[in-house]
């Protein structure tokens, strides 16, 4: 296989929306209160997502070596990229690689701080780095021992919205109106729910590599069901804020689908894929929904 197209494929491209839709859901709530936008500043964030997307996969992929050549049944959803189980890329390069993606986020934090006056863009960048070093990495490694899906979650529904807020608008949302506190608040919920749903076709592959998820502690059905639930109170709770309708009936809508897959969502590998795109995509619709009801 072509080099490029084998790093190509261990970058996960198609991944890369995790990381920029949240970055600009922060960026949109910007807008949304003060009509104020930068297009240097969403460039930058742009690199400092696509430098995140490189850090995350190459070095998951990297910790998780034993793990996905256990998994002979990856999906879109997780499985890692098998360069390093189909031994394309040796470990070592696909460390390396990692490692200069972290320096870059960290090299862009800096950018941030000195030329833009975001004093507290490296730290907020820094963050969003360890968060993925405990979730995978040595000593912590909670994705294996447990508390893996509360990190992704604040990693990628906190610290991503944060970072593209406060580098866009040059403070943190804490003294923000309610409506934006509120969506922010739900965001969060959601991306719960998608850090959860991740885990379901893995159940199986992820016990053999004793890995502590939600799915394997409970098994899949009942994490499916705990997922719906805790969807469903976060409607609940967007019905009593001040948010725009889309945001919170068009998220409400896979979940209500997932309510009818969820009896036998084990019955075949369809079921369970299909239950884990519906608890996944209320997170990407709602900041979509935003990003619409904003623009």
């Amino acid at each position: 296989m072509h080099t490029l197209r084998i790093w190509l494929r261990a970058s996960r491209p198609a991944a890369a929306i995790n990381l920029l839709l949240p970055l600009a859901l922060g960026q949109a709530l910007v807008f949304q209160t003060t009509g104020a936008f930068s297009t240097t500043l969403c460039l930058l964030l742009l690199f400092y997502g696509l430098a995140m997307q490189l850090y995350i996969v190459f070095l998951n992929d990297w910790a998780d070596q034993r793990a996905d050549a256990l998994n002979d049944t990856p999906t879109i959803f997780s499985g890692g990229s098998r360069v390093l189980v189909e031994k394309h890329l040796s470990p070592p390069a696909l460390l390396y690689a990692g490692l200069s993606a972290g320096l870059l986020v960290i090299a862009l934090g800096l950018l941030s701080s000195f030329f833009y006056n975001r004093p507290w863009a490296p730290i907020v960048f820094a963050v969003g780095l360890a968060l993925l070093w405990a979730y995978s990495l040595p000593p912590l490694r909670l994705n294996y021992r447990g508390g893996g899906e509360l990190l992704q979650t604040f990693g990628v529904g906190l610290v991503l919205p944060i970072a593209g807020f406060y580098v866009q608008s040059g403070h943190f949302p804490a003294t923000a109106p309610s409506p934006l506190i509120s969506q922010l608040s739900a965001y969060l919920y959601l991306q719960l729910c998608a850090a959860i749903a991740f885990a379901l076709p893995d159940e199986e592959a992820d016990r053999r590599a004793d890995k502590r998820t939600l799915a394997t502690l409970l098994g899949t059905k009942k994490a499916g069901a705990i997922t719906i639930a805790l969807g469903l109170l976060t409607h609940l709770f967007l019905f009593t804020n001040n948010v725009p309708p889309a945001t919170t009936y068009l998220p409400a809508i896979p979940f209500a689908l997932a309510l009818f897959i969820l009896p036998n969502c084990t019955q075949s590998r369809t079921r369970t894929l299909l239950l884990t795109a519906l608890l996944i995509a209320p997170a990407p619709l709602f900041a979509l929904a935003i990003l619409y009801s904003t623009f």
